[in-house]
């Protein structure tokens, strides 16, 4: 099971000269994650697998496979998950997920179905999940 912990620690690899999504937007989107955690009501799977952002590039953004990987992960961990049970808190401290160091990407993700206009699962304009 995905906890806060291991949202928090999520460390993403940084492109520049191709796309990337909006550095921005997934560190804001992955802060909603952890508070919907720590407060008992973690996203749901349709929730985690709408989930679109921005992309960038000659900018830094980050590697859009791991993102997609990563939010695969949490979205088949949510569905996972019995429907009346809620995340137990985890931890106290309010720091805003800011990763700034890269880390290998792996290709072992389970399949989501394509949402996005390239095909990817999460990939596409700038429509964020309404809260």
């Amino acid at each position: 099971m995905i906890d806060v912990e291991s949202v928090r620690n999520k460390i993403f690899s940084t492109v520049r000269f191709r796309e990337g999504y909006d550095v921005d937007e997934v560190d804001d989107f992955l802060d909603v994650v952890m508070e919907r955690m720590k407060a008992g009501r973690p996203m749901t799977a349709a929730e985690l697998s709408s989930q679109t952002f921005s992309t960038v590039r000659l900018k830094q953004g980050y590697d859009v496979g791991e993102v997609d990987e990563f939010l695969a992960e949490l979205a088949a961990d949510a569905s996972e998950r019995p429907a009346d049970a809620s995340a137990a808190p985890s931890g106290t401290s309010s720091s805003s997920f800011r990763p700034f160091a890269s880390a290998p990407s792996s290709s072992d993700s389970q399949a989501v179905a394509p949402s996005g206009a390239d095909g990817s699962p999460f990939s596409g304009g700038a429509a964020q999940v309404a809260w």
